[in-house]
């Protein structure tokens, strides 16, 4: 950073913390008066940890000052750590932003209990018992990777161990306020993340949901689609950024108990979205060409993703969404045939024979592809797919990204590699969870 002027995640970064603070102070004005407060050692505790905690995480002093700002982030990923940071703060915040709205005036700056207090359990409460502690250790840990110095990492750090003590400290009281009815909603909650969703999970889904996650990142910041759009630049703007937001909520709630069937049709609708508005009207201006049905490819495996996720459990087996991943897996090995001299400079260089490490691969999406459409072997061949698109994904995108850490496309090919390789085992999975779903239902029957 030079004294001029800030990187523009970090100057994102402050302003965002400055609307959420303004936010706070006016919003206190009015709160209800509180009736039981800690004692006066405690809240003493809780100053010297917080204060001292953000005055550690947004000090700045001039570059020069090297003693003080000293990094912690290495130059060549200042850029792509700062933006991830910004974004993690960003989602941080909002979360705590919406968490202190439901409270409303039963808010407080310290550990208390107010006047006629009662125990919320709506909005993000339904799910997390203080999402606003939740969401301020988001924003303090974004902000330190925004900021990439040791002292704010120290900051965040304090802030941290003073969230923790205050979420203890307030079930407590909570528990001593309205016993059973706060014991019954502590066994349905987490303290500070969501009870992990009891649902059979789909091996993978994690990689998928990590992989939209960073794509959605990318989509905020960047506020456009890679690949082929179509040329409407304010519709394209407007559509990135609510496909942005979407994908990283989305993506986040997955595992959130409850929460599951509705960031899967979240994500279902965005990437349906995606083949409809930015891809179909390549097809249509020119439906002979292979490309433009390929660019249509990624985006669909990952809505049959999301369909799959949708409904987890049936006892029928998934033809339609079965049917279009293993269609679309048919073609991507045909592009490895059609577009070999662009394939082959994918392939590592330590490999012996490129071209043909090019066409076996190609080969083997065809094999598995049909596999998967026709559902013979269906289960063992989603499985390995997964497991090549997981290798292709470590072995080609992984050391591109390393070399060149501030290249956006390079980050894109690898979140959706990554996020396609997840779609993968979120289909092989669904064979044994339709299998096992119908089992238990002959079984009853």
């Amino acid at each position: 950073m030079t004294e001029t002027a800030l990187p523009g995640w970090v100057q994102a970064v402050y302003a965002s913390w400055a609307v959420v603070g303004a936010y706070f102070i006016i919003a206190a004005l009015a709160a209800h008066r509180i009736k039981v407060r800690e004692a006066r050692s405690k809240r003493a505790h809780d100053i010297l940890l917080i204060w001292g905690g953000y005055a550690l995480l947004f000090a700045y002093i001039s570059p020069s000052a090297s003693i003080w700002n000293v990094a912690f982030v290495p130059a060549d990923f200042a850029a792509p750590i700062g933006l991830a940071g910004a974004a993690i703060a960003m989602a941080g915040l909002a979360l705590a932003l919406g968490s202190r709205i439901v409270l409303g005036r039963w808010w407080s700056g310290t550990v208390a209990l107010k006047a006629d207090h009662q125990l919320v359990r709506s909005g993000p409460y339904r799910v997390v018992r203080h999402p606003l502690y939740t969401g301020l250790m988001a924003a303090t840990l974004g902000a330190a990777l925004a900021f990439g110095f040791w002292h704010s990492l120290a900051g965040a750090a304090l802030l941290w161990i003073a969230f923790l003590w205050r979420a203890r400290r307030e079930d407590t009281l909570l528990a001593g306020q309205f016993g059973p009815q706060f014991l019954d909603y502590r066994r349905s909650t987490g303290r500070l993340l969501p009870r992990r969703n009891t649902a059979p999970l789909f091996s993978g889904s994690a990689l998928y949901a990590a992989g939209v996650f960073g794509l959605g990142v990318i989509l905020l910041f960047s506020s456009r689609f890679g690949g082929p759009v179509p040329t409407w630049p304010a519709l394209t703007l407007a559509l990135a950024l609510a496909s942005g937001l979407a994908m990283v909520v989305a993506s986040a709630s997955l595992f959130a108990h409850g929460a599951e069937r509705w960031a899967a049709n979240v994500l279902l609708w965005n990437f349906l979205g995606w083949c409809l508005l930015l891809r179909l009207p390549a097809i249509i201006a020119d439906p002979l060409t292979l490309g433009s049905w390929a660019n249509l490819g990624e985006p669909l495996l990952l809505l049959v993703a999301a369909w799959l996720l949708l409904r987890p459990i049936a006892p029928r087996p998934r033809v339609i969404p079965r049917v279009l991943f293993g269609a679309f897996v048919i073609l991507t090995g045909a592009e490895h045939f059609a577009y070999a001299t662009y394939t082959v400079g994918l392939v590592p260089g330590w490999l012996p024979a490129p071209m043909i490490w090019t066409y076996a691969t190609g080969a083997c999406h065809i094999v598995a592809g049909m596999a998967i459409v026709t559902g013979v072997f269906g289960q063992i061949a989603a499985r390995l797919w997964a497991l090549m698109i997981t290798i292709f994904t470590v072995l080609v995108w992984v050391p591109r990204v390393w070399a060149t850490p501030a290249q956006r496309p390079m980050w894109t090919e690898l979140l959706m590699s990554a996020a396609m390789a997840g779609a993968g085992w979120v289909l092989a999975a669904s064979y044994r969870a339709s299998a096992e779903a119908a089992r238990e239902l002959r079984t009853h029957a």
